[in-house]
């Protein structure tokens, strides 16, 4: 016998079940003569037995898929958490080849205007330091497509002020 575990043979089951049941309690209120007392221990019981196996059957069926699925949902989780920490690795060397290029450009951007690089990241407000700051704020925006805040980190500034700053430059530039 075959056991399939779709919902029509569980169905079927139930309405075998039913059945028996009705037939045991019809005949209990008037007890059949022992022809018929014979049938129903020799043909529906067992089927009645039988019934409950399969219920057992299939719900064992179910368990066991049930593991499978949470085994598959662990698995998932423990490759994620791989993917994370790989993630975090490649983030660092992200960071690490960030801070590279941020260097050379500050130092080129320095070179030009004729300062410094710790003078281009300084806090001093004069003029020509302000104004290459800017240049350097909008190509580290524009050319290495950096974000603001990762700029702002480099700078030892907030993310508000680079994009001021790269505003002021646009200007500049539109203006000139």
């Amino acid at each position: 016998m075959s056991i399939v575990t779709d919902d029509t043979t569980v169905d079927a089951i139930e309405q075998n079940h039913a059945f028996c049941a009705r037939m045991l309690l019809v005949h209990a209120e008037n007890p059949p003569d022992a022809a018929f007392a014979n049938a129903i221990e020799n043909y529906w019981r067992p089927k009645f037995a039988s019934q409950y196996d399969v219920r057992r059957k299939v719900e064992e069926q179910a368990a066991k898929r049930k593991a499978k699925v949470d085994r598959i949902k662990a698995q998932i989780r423990m490759d994620e958490a791989r993917l994370i920490a790989n993630k975090a690795k490649d983030i660092s060397e992200i960071g690490k080849l960030r801070k590279k290029y941020l260097d050379g450009l500050s130092a080129e951007v320095a070179a030009d205007h004729g300062l410094t690089q710790p003078e281009l990241l300084s806090k001093i407000h004069r003029r020509q330091w302000s104004l290459a700051r800017q240049e350097f704020c909008y190509r580290a925006a524009m050319e290495g497509a950096l974000s603001t805040p990762a700029i702002g980190k480099y700078m030892k500034r907030d993310h508000s002020t680079i994009l001021y700053a790269i505003e002021q430059y646009r200007n500049a530039c539109s203006q000139a």
